[in-house]
C-alpha cells in the first residue's frame, strides 16, 4: 500500500465522520470495519472472512448505507458485486 493509499483511507475515515449523523453511529461503523478488516487479517485464506454481504440490514445499517465506509473497503481491495463486497488484494 502506497502512502497515497494511506492518506486516502484517512480521508475516507473523516469522510465518514462526517457522513454518520452522531458518534454512536460512527463508533458503529468504525466497530463493523475494523471487524471485517481484521477478521481478514487474522484469516486471509477463509472465505466467510474475504466478503461482506450487502444484503446484511446489520451491514446496511452499520457500514454500507454510508458511502465513505464503502469507498474505504474498496480502496482497502474489496470489490463491489450487486450481493456483495469481495476481498480481491493481496495480503502481506
Amino acid at each position: 500500500m502506497t502512502a497515497k493509499d494511506k492518506d486516502g483511507l484517512m480521508q475516507l475515515l473523516r469522510a465518514l465522520c462526517i457522513a454518520t449523523e452522531d458518534e454512536a453511529q460512527y463508533t458503529r461503523a468504525l466497530t463493523i470495519l475494523s471487524k471485517a478488516v481484521n477478521n481478514l487479517i487474522a484469516s486471509p485464506t477463509e472465505a466467510k472472512f474475504r466478503s461482506i454481504p450487502l444484503t446484511n440490514a446489520a451491514v446496511q445499517a452499520g457500514l454500507t448505507r454510508f458511502q465513505p465506509a464503502v469507498d474505504f473497503l474498496l480502496l482497502a481491495g474489496f470489490s463491489r458485486s450487486d450481493t456483495k463486497l469481495q476481498f480481491e488484494g493481496k495480503l502481506p
